[in-house]
């Protein structure tokens, strides 16, 4: 139902290596009218190839009633890029998103950092 809601906008980044099994932990967020960050879904991958991702996506699209977002943010490789490209053609990709709209940040920061 959250991703329903608002799911336009998904973060998506992996964390390699910090847990028990040594695999990367691949979580799906968003952020709700509260500005609370939600979890649309997470997965353990075996690596992060083209493969992998491509599988968690489809996954994902699957279990979101295929349902695409909009837009993703992510902070990742060419591999991840290049399952995105496959599996969400109309996904618009925002790679470091704070890096290059650090100034508008900065700038407004009750809108963004509140």
């Amino acid at each position: 139902m959250d991703y329903a809601c608002f799911g336009d906008a998904v973060s998506f980044d992996t964390t390699f290596q910090t847990n028990k099994f040594e695999m990367p932990f691949a979580p799906l967020l968003g952020t709700n009218h509260h500005k609370q960050t939600i979890i649309f879904g997470c997965a353990l991958l075996f690596n992060e190839t083209i493969e992998s991702f491509v599988w968690l996506f489809e996954t994902f699209l699957t279990a979101m009633s295929g349902k695409h977002p909009s837009t993703i943010f992510t902070d990742q490789d060419a591999a991840m890029a290049g399952a995105i490209a496959y599996v969400f053609p109309n996904w618009h990709i925002y790679v470091n998103a704070a890096k290059h709209l650090g100034h508008v940040i900065h700038k407004y920061p009750e809108k963004f950092l509140s």
